[in-house]
């Protein structure tokens, strides 16, 4: 997982609990939710270093600094790519 970027990450990490959301469609959500654009990063949480052997995570991109913002707009494009879904069922 070293290696992985943010949305790989949130991937593996999420899709552990989403279990009933198809992985290709759980990718999508993520893709659509955690961009450079929204976050100002294609690392959405850059790790900054201050002097050798310091670093800091840039926890403050994004739309506001509050993780409660992250996961909601995660799950606002959740809802918005699975109740179509639902509802053709």
């Amino acid at each position: 997982m070293r290696g992985m970027n943010y949305r790989e990450l949130a991937f593996e990490v999420i899709r552990r609990f989403a279990t009933d959301i198809p992985a290709d469609d759980l990718k999508a959500i993520i893709n659509k939710t955690y961009t450079a654009k929204a976050f100002g990063s294609d690392e959405i949480t850059p790790l900054k270093m201050l002097e050798p052997g310091l670093h800091i995570l840039g926890l403050s991109n994004g739309p506001t600094l509050a993780f409660k913002t992250w996961r909601c707009s995660c799950l606002a494009t959740c809802s918005n790519t699975r109740l179509p879904m639902i509802t053709r069922s």
